[in-house]
C-alpha cells in the first residue's frame, strides 16, 4: 500500500523530503519518479504587539513521503508553541460571511455538489521539538542529521533570507504525522496541528518569497487582528489578486491566542484571501498598512430555496390553482349569460 503523507504547509514555508530534493521553497514536491503532489489551500494567522510577531501557519499539501519538514524563515530567531485547537475554525466562524435565503417558487435549482474534506487532528505531536530555530548552517546539519535534503532552487530562496540576517526554524513533521493519517479520506487529505512561531519584528510581516520557485498559483488565506483595519502594504500587493474576505471587530472568544491582543486592544480582525497566478513574479514579503477607514466588512452569500409541493415548485402549482379558477370562474359566467 503506498504511503501518502498529506499535511498543510504555508506560503512562507519550505517543504523537504527525506533524502530527495526539493524543486521549490513553498510548493510541494515528492520523490523523482512518483506523481507529484498536490498544494492545497493555506490558512494563516498573525497578529504584532510593537515588538513581537505571532505567526501560525496552517497549510495543506498531498504527498507521497515517509518523512517531511518545514523551514520558515523569520527576521529574528523564532519560539515554537501548540496551538490551541480549533483557532482556525473560531476564526471561520467569525469571518463567515452572511447568508441571505432567496426562495425560488418556480424554477427547481440544483443543490452545488457536496464539497467532501475530511480533516484528522491531533496526529502531530506540537511543534516544540524535534524543531531548531537559528542560523541557516544549523538548519543544514539539522536536516541533514535526519536525511533530509534541500534542492538548489529551495536553497537559492533561503540564502537570500540568510543574506539578511534573517533567522530559520525547522519543524520535523513525518515520524508524529503519521499516526493521524486514514487512508479512507476520499479527497486523499490529512490535516495536522498547525505551526505557531513568535519572533521579534519591527513590523508585521509574513515572508513569502520562499514561494518564487512555486510550479503553479498559490493561494492564502491570512486572518490578521491588528488595532484597525489593514491592506497589503507591499509592493507585490498590486500585482497577485487579494480579495478582503471580511473586516471588523472583534469580541473576547474563547480561544487565548485571539484574546491575548483583543485585551490590549488589538482587536480588529481583516481576512485577506491572496491568489498569486505565478509565483515567479514575487519580489517582496508581505507587509501591511492601515486601510483608509475601519468601515466593516462582510461577504454575502446567497442561498437558494426551492419552495416544492409535492415535489412540485409551489409557484407552478399555485399558479396553476390559479388559471383552474380562473377558467372555472370563466364557465360558470358564460353558462348564466347563456340561461339569461
Amino acid at each position: 500500500m503506498r504511503m501518502i503523507a498529506a499535511l498543510r504547509l504555508g506560503l512562507a514555508v519550505a517543504a523537504l523530503w527525506a533524502s530527495t530534493p526539493v524543486a521549490s521553497a513553498a510548493v510541494p514536491l515528492g520523490p523523482a519518479g512518483s506523481p507529484p503532489p498536490s498544494a492545497g489551500f493555506t490558512n494563516v494567522f498573525l497578529t504584532w504587539d510593537g515588538r513581537t510577531e505571532t505567526l501560525v501557519i496552517d497549510p495543506s499539501i498531498q504527498a507521497e513521503s515517509e518523512q517531511l519538514a518545514v523551514v520558515v524563515p523569520t527576521p529574528a530567531p523564532a519560539e515554537t508553541a501548540p496551538v490551541e485547537p480549533g483557532l482556525f475554525g473560531a476564526l471561520h466562524d467569525l469571518s463567515a460571511p452572511e447568508v441571505v435565503v432567496d426562495r425560488n417558487w418556480f424554477t427547481a435549482v440544483e443543490p452545488p455538489p457536496a464539497q467532501h474534506y475530511i480533516s484528522v487532528f491531533g496526529g502531530m505531536s506540537p511543534p516544540g521539538p524535534p524543531s531548531l530555530s537559528g542560523s541557516l548552517e544549523a538548519v543544514d546539519a539539522w536536516l541533514s542529521a535526519r536525511g533530509i535534503a534541500v534542492d538548489p532552487t529551495t536553497r537559492d530562496a533561503l540564502e537570500g533570507y540568510r543574506r539578511e540576517g534573517w533567522s530559520f526554524t525547522a519543524v520535523q513533521l513525518g515520524e508524529a504525522m503519521h499516526r493521524g493519517i486514514t487512508f479512507d479520506n476520499p479527497d486523499g487529505r490529512v490535516s495536522t496541528e498547525p505551526v505557531r512561531l513568535r519572533f521579534e519584528t519591527d513590523r508585521l510581516i509574513y515572508p513569502m518569497r520562499a514561494d518564487r520557485g512555486a510550479p503553479g498559483p498559490m493561494t492564502t488565506k491570512m486572518y490578521v487582528l491588528a488595532d484597525h483595519r489593514l491592506a497589503r502594504g507591499d509592493s507585490d500587493a498590486n500585482q497577485h489578486n487579494i480579495d478582503i474576505e471580511f473586516a471588523g471587530r472583534l469580541t473576547p472568544a474563547d480561544q487565548a491566542l485571539l484574546n491575548e491582543p483583543i485585551q490590549r486592544g488589538h482587536d480588529y480582525l481583516t481576512v485577506l484571501t491572496t491568489t498569486v497566478p505565478a509565483p515567479s513574479t514575487i519580489t517582496t514579503d508581505a507587509t501591511f498598512v492601515r486601510a483608509a477607514s475601519d468601515e466593516p466588512f462582510r461577504q454575502t452569500v446567497t442561498h437558494v430555496e426551492n419552495v416544492e409541493l409535492f415535489g412540485v415548485p409551489r409557484g407552478w402549482v399555485f399558479a396553476g390553482i390559479g388559471l383552474a379558477a380562473a377558467a372555472l370562474i370563466g364557465v360558470i359566467v358564460i353558462r348564466r349569460r347563456a340561461r339569461g
